[in-house]
């Protein structure tokens, strides 16, 4: 550790001139939110700090904006809906390239909040704030009304089955095969695999037991019925006996749950 062998009185007056005041507004995540700040400077050295009664709300939004570009995956609510959103337009971006979709990541949309998440930041400067805000909203609303209807026909978050369930659609991300989970039993007469994107594209099917437990992937209903279906029918009647079994489940009635018996 050095020592001092030789030093003067300062007096605090003649630093006058080299005071500076500083303005700083920051976003810290750890601290829970927006940073505002006045620092009395001598170069980098602070002297001293008092927080600020007001700032300047462009220059607020601009430092939410930098914390979201590095930390907005974990700032910002990236929930399943709104991952199922982003991924459902990469698919469409990817089928139909001459529809002009735009190609959405979350590392994307945090990078270009300023485009789509600005006009939602005035109010916002903690955490929390930033967490509660509806992305799902948001960003289907950057789309036009013609987009989001076309989205809603070619890529649509829920398919009706033969037993009347409303079975969501889970999309991979570029594209990738989207998968349909939904028990077998409400499938039941329902002989063409179901298809998205106009037709073009078949869902695979997680075929599922009463008991909600992965049975078979298939794209290949008709050969399901067929074939597979009778093995799977040896292996669950036993375990779900109160359940439909039928011989024929090309001409059978689709059901949710147990039928009830008259």
């Amino acid at each position: 550790m050095g020592k001092i062998w030789l030093a003067a009185p300062l007096n605090p007056k003649d630093l006058a001139p080299l005071l500076k005041t500083r303005e700083v507004l920051e976003w810290d995540r750890k601290k829970g939110g927006l940073i505002a700040l006045s620092e009395v400077r001598i170069g980098s050295i602070v002297l001293g700090t008092r927080p600020l009664q007001k700032f300047d709300k462009v220059s607020a939004k601009t430092a939410i904006l930098e914390a979201i570009a590095e930390d907005g995956e974990m700032l910002l609510d990236f929930n399943q809906k709104v991952e199922q959103l982003i991924f459902r337009v990469q698919s469409l971006n990817k089928w139909n390239s001459d529809q002009n979709w735009p190609f959405w990541t979350s590392e994307s949309l945090c990078l270009n909040a300023k485009d789509w998440l600005e006009p939602y930041l005035d109010h916002v400067t903690k955490n929390e704030e930033l967490k509660k805000l509806d992305l799902f909203s948001i960003l289907l609303h950057t789309l036009s009304f013609e987009q989001q209807q076309v989205l809603d026909d070619l890529a649509p978050s829920h398919l009706t089955v033969p037993s009347g369930s409303q079975i969501p659609i889970e999309y991979k991300s570029e594209g990738e095969t989207p998968l349909l989970s939904v028990r077998l039993q409400e499938l039941f007469g329902l002989l063409e695999t179901p298809k998205v994107n106009d037709g073009k594209v078949p869902v695979l099917i997680e075929l599922l037991s009463p008991g909600y437990k992965s049975v078979q992937l298939t794209q290949d209903l008709k050969s399901f019925w067929a074939n597979g279906y009778f093995e799977v029918k040896k292996e669950l009647k036993r375990r779900y006996p109160k359940h439909e079994w039928p011989e024929d489940p090309i001409s059978a009635e689709a059901v949710r749950g147990v039928k009830k018996r008259v």
